[in-house]
């Protein structure tokens, strides 16, 4: 009878521990992947946007304005992006950078945004943490990378 005990447990706490090992016990897990090839933004930038940006009190509908008038929601995201211009209050602290300038990480507030540069005006995003590149560096490689591809409208 002991025995039988001893195995249950000991398989117990196997099967727990490699739960722990492959992230089963982790919550601040990265739930994007590594995309590999070319970046879509439709397929790979967007998803990211909805499950992280374009929510309830930050970048979507009339929230955005009071999110320097970012709204990020699906429709209009990637027009409110490239190659437009940052909030004036973000422009007195980083003049002559856009929101996404293709192919330019450094000149992207996004990117600086998420990446937490000490170069971008205000808080990193996602707000309240302490960027993207910590809280979720797969989603933020892909964001990098779209950028550095041109940030495409794919």
């Amino acid at each position: 009878m002991k025995t039988h005990l001893r195995s249950v447990c000991s398989f117990a706490v196997m099967c727990g521990a490699l739960a722990v090992g492959c992230g089963g016990g982790s919550t601040s897990q990265d739930p994007n992947p590594i995309v590999s090839g070319p970046i879509s933004f439709s397929q790979n930038v967007q998803p990211i946007f909805n499950q992280t940006c374009a929510t309830a009190g930050c970048h979507s509908g009339a929230s955005a304005a009071t999110s320097g008038d970012l709204d990020l929601s699906a429709s209009v995201s990637y027009a409110n992006l490239v190659n437009h211009p940052i909030s004036s209050g973000c422009a007195t602290q980083a003049p002559n950078v856009v929101r996404v300038n293709p192919g330019d990480t450094m000149g992207s507030m996004l990117w600086r945004k998420v990446a937490a540069d000490a170069s971008r005006c205000f808080s990193p995003m996602p707000l309240g943490s302490n960027g993207l590149i910590h809280t979720q560096p797969n989603a933020f490689s892909t964001i990098e990378k779209w950028i550095q591809e041109g940030a495409a409208n794919n």
